[in-house]
């Protein structure tokens, strides 16, 4: 089942966007307005949760990452992450 349809931000009122991706790409994003929160994750916030046709995982923005010291550890393919002081 789709990620967003789960959550049920399809029954939100949505509006579709333009999003312009990091190889130039165009693509039509389909989001509604709500609020996130994270299980186990200190985190809710109140924003635009938009998804694409084909998108299979949850991306978290500025907003929510702000929050956190999260560390890449690209040799062992970890993250870590904890809340900000």
């Amino acid at each position: 089942m789709d990620v967003f349809e789960h959550l049920q931000l399809d029954e939100l009122q949505q509006q579709n966007r333009a999003l312009l991706l990091a190889n130039g790409d165009t693509i039509t994003s389909n989001g509604a307005y709500a609020t996130l929160e994270l299980p186990h994750l200190p985190i809710k916030l109140n924003g635009f949760v938009e998804t694409y046709h084909g998108l299979e995982e949850i991306i978290l923005g500025v907003q929510a990452l702000s929050r956190f010291k999260i560390t890449l550890d690209y040799c062992s393919k970890r993250i870590s992450y904890q809340p900000c002081p």
